[in-house]
């Protein structure tokens, strides 16, 4: 049985429009969120990093982007062109780090407490996070955060709604 993904925290560095220093938000003392970003000296708030905070969540779990299958140098900040990474922890300590570097290599990592069990591989990595969370792109893309971009779940056909709630349900 699949163990429940419950983020604890993610943390980030050079990832997309954030630059060349830590940023970490602690999901276990917030509510209910609205993110609305500010620029400085600006009245708007387009380009401020609001997406990028969900996208850090995706890219780590899945190694793409909402708007990318393989997004590449993409996920690296425009301005610092510097490795960036994108770390979760888990309320049960699961730590799942992603990392970019600048010469085209991806690495993923999965910890449990203290111990590496990332499998060797990239794809492993992947097939475990995926068997270990239920994790589907699909489900987890639509129903979670970007419905706007996204197929929803009630406009997904018929024969993948069935597959996701299958998957959801663990029924074969």
């Amino acid at each position: 049985m699949a163990i429940p993904l419950k983020i604890k925290t993610i943390e980030w560095s050079n990832f997309m429009s954030y630059g060349d220093y830590h940023t970490s938000i602690d999901l276990n003392t917030l509510g209910p969120v609205l993110i609305v970003g500010q620029k400085e000296d600006k009245d708007r708030s387009n380009g401020v990093g609001k997406t990028s905070i969900t996208t850090a969540i995706i890219w780590c779990l899945f190694g793409r982007t909402p708007r990318r299958s393989a997004p590449g140098d993409k996920v690296v900040n425009w301005y610092t062109k510097s490795e960036c990474y994108v770390k979760i922890i888990t309320t049960d300590d699961w730590i799942i780090t992603r990392t970019r570097k600048v010469n085209g290599h991806d690495d993923l990592l999965v910890h449990k407490n203290g111990d590496d069990v990332t499998l060797s591989t990239n794809k492993q990595a992947q097939l475990l996070l995926k068997k270990l969370f239920n994790l589907d792109y699909d489900i987890f893309i639509s129903s979670m955060f970007f419905g706007q971009r996204t197929e929803s779940f009630l406009e997904m056909s018929d024969m993948k709604r069935k597959a996701a709630l299958e998957r959801l349900l663990g029924l074969n």
